[in-house]
């Protein structure tokens, strides 16, 4: 059974259909031939009903059928002047050759075009196509689209009778109008005339393949070899036409996806699983894009994080070696301070020996005067002792001042601290101010004379930092801690700040107007000479107490039972 899709000319049943029927009947008389006629409006529901072996229809419904029906190209219908199979229809749009009338695709906005058929193939489709290609839409550019169906009056009628703007004339056309005179010389324009071979028909749009006979899933292979043979050694028709072997269909298949029509009419969809099919490619591309866009984000912003880290972590590096290069650079600026004080002070000491040593001269000699009169009073000689008293003292802390200063080796013996703070208190010129709390028979192993500057020292700067006060105080409290005695001294003084706490100890740094800043320091070395140390706190008002921590006398148990 062979059917055909009609959507030709009613000429075309007659030369081609009728002709190649009857000949594969006379060439094939072991097969039964049947034909019958398919609405093209309704393909599937005729190829149920009649279930074909074979199919004549055109290029754009047989690229429909492809993939729906696996059907297989055999032979293409080649007209008499196309030298390819491939290339041999066409459409022409003609208009009447005056100035009202359209002139180009563009010029064909708005108006009404006369068609024989919207599913002819050389008849409206591939105009469609080339309208479509010039950058408008086919099926909404024109007020009205007028189907002739093959009828009275036709396209040409409409044109010249004004009833249409334009029309669309099947291929070939054109010539055979103007042979069987109903198109004069000058009449009819053609509208985007394309060239044509010589000796080829006029045409308006580009070549497309010409109606094709197709195998059905149902045709046998011995069948199919024998239609194909007998097709092929068809001489050519009276009509002009013969059967070749068509091998491309690209360019049908182009002109289908340009007006979504057949295989591509899902492109008319719009619904989101229509248009998710339509474009998945370019979506999966998208989506790999974003992929590696944010990727490339993610790991860019780690690899700033990390290199801010590194940049963060070498600044704080930087700025802790500049502050410690800081303190350097103030530590030695200290060190050659405390280093010039030592040697200016060794040289005060060795030039304010001599005047020392004159003034204890005269004032022994003084008191030895006196008792040797007798009649001396008590008052005179009393300053005379005190005076060589201090005169002896002041010569005993230059010549260990000096001792410092030749790192003279300290002869030390068993001092008994309560005896120490007390010479201290009494070398105060505010005595009345200080309080002792001081248990007897607490020895340590040193100098006395050292240990009292020291003590002295602290003692002095507790009154001096309680001198704003209405009645400043100082406490000196012994205490036994383990292997050491902790000797306190705090004031009653005005609290002390956190940046001046936490100086307190540094050499070159006083918070006194007057002050050198080498008291504590000075008092530290002797701490340390004795084997103690400093200790800097503030007690429960604010104010500065300072712990001096010296080691037990090893001796002070035999010492005690002795006593």
């Amino acid at each position: 059974m062979i059917g055909l899709v009609d959507t030709f000319d009613p000429y075309f049943y007659v030369r081609t259909f009728s002709g190649t029927v009857d000949y594969l009947e006379e060439k094939l008389p072991q097969y039964r031939i049947r034909a019958v006629d398919i609405d093209w409006r309704n393909i599937d529901q005729g190829i149920q009903k009649y279930s074909p072996q074979y199919l004549l229809l055109s290029g754009s419904d047989y690229v429909s059928l492809i993939d729906r029906y696996g059907a297989q190209q055999l032979v293409t219908r080649l007209q008499k002047g196309a030298r390819d199979v491939n290339q041999s229809v066409s459409s022409t749009i003609i208009a009447l050759n005056r100035k009202d009338a359209p002139g180009t695709i563009a010029d064909l906005k708005g108006r009404t075009i006369a068609v024989t058929q919207k599913g002819s193939f050389d008849g409206w489709l591939i105009a469609s196509g080339a309208i479509a290609q010039a950058g408008f839409d086919p099926e909404n550019m024109f007020q009205r689209i007028v189907e002739t169906n093959y009828g009275i009056p036709d396209v040409l009628t409409l044109v010249k009778t004004g009833g249409a703007d334009a029309g669309v004339l099947s291929a070939c056309e054109y010539e055979r109008l103007v042979q069987s005179g109903r198109i004069a010389d000058g009449e009819i324009r053609i509208i985007a005339r394309q060239p044509s071979d010589p000796g080829g028909c006029v045409r308006s749009t580009g070549l497309y393949p010409d109606a094709v006979i197709a195998a059905m899933p149902r045709a046998s292979a011995g069948m199919n070899k024998a239609v194909l043979t007998a097709l092929l050694s068809m001489p050519a028709s009276q009509y002009g036409f013969e059967w070749d072997i068509g091998n491309s269909n690209a360019s049908v298949l182009v002109l289908m996806k340009t007006l979504k029509l057949g295989p591509y009419l899902p492109l008319r969809e719009t619904s989101p699983r229509a248009l998710f099919l339509r474009y998945r490619n370019e979506v999966f591309l998208a989506l790999a894009l974003l992929a590696a866009v944010l990727f490339h984000i993610v790991t860019l912003n780690l690899l700033v994080r990390r290199r801010t880290r590194d940049l963060v972590r070498t600044q704080r590096e930087k700025e802790a070696l500049n502050e410690e290069a800081k303190a350097a650079e103030k530590k030695v600026a200290e060190l050659e301070r405390v280093t010039l004080v030592a040697q200016l002070s060794n040289i005060f000491a060795h030039e304010i020996k001599q005047p020392i040593t004159g003034i204890l001269y005269n004032a022994s000699a003084l008191e030895m005067l006196l008792k040797k009169k007798g009649e001396a009073d008590p008052v005179e000689l009393r300053i005379a002792d005190s005076l060589v008293e201090q005169a002896r003292r002041s010569a005993d802390i230059v010549e260990r001042v000096r001792a410092y200063a030749r790192k003279r080796p300290r002869a030390d013996s068993s001092c008994c601290l309560r005896s120490v703070i007390q010479e201290a208190v009494t070398a105060s010129a505010q005595r009345d101010a200080v309080t002792v709390r001081a248990p007897g028979g607490q020895h340590v192993r040193g100098d006395a004379t050292e240990l009292m500057l020291l003590i002295s020292n602290l003692i002095r700067n507790g009154l001096q930092a309680a001198g704003g006060v209405e009645k400043p105080a100082v406490h000196v409290d012994v205490s036994e801690q383990g292997e050491e005695f902790v000797v306190s001294v705090s004031d009653n003084g005005p609290p002390v700040s956190d940046e001046v706490f936490a100086k307190i100890g540094r050499a070159g740094f006083s918070s006194k107007s007057d002050g050198l800043g080498f008291g504590l320091s000075i008092a530290q070395a002797i701490a340390e000479r004795h084997g103690g140390h400093l200790e800097y706190r503030r007690n429960g008002s604010g104010s500065l107490q300072v712990l001096l921590h010296l080691r037990r006398y090893a001796g002070e148990e035999g010492k005690n039972n002795a006593q």
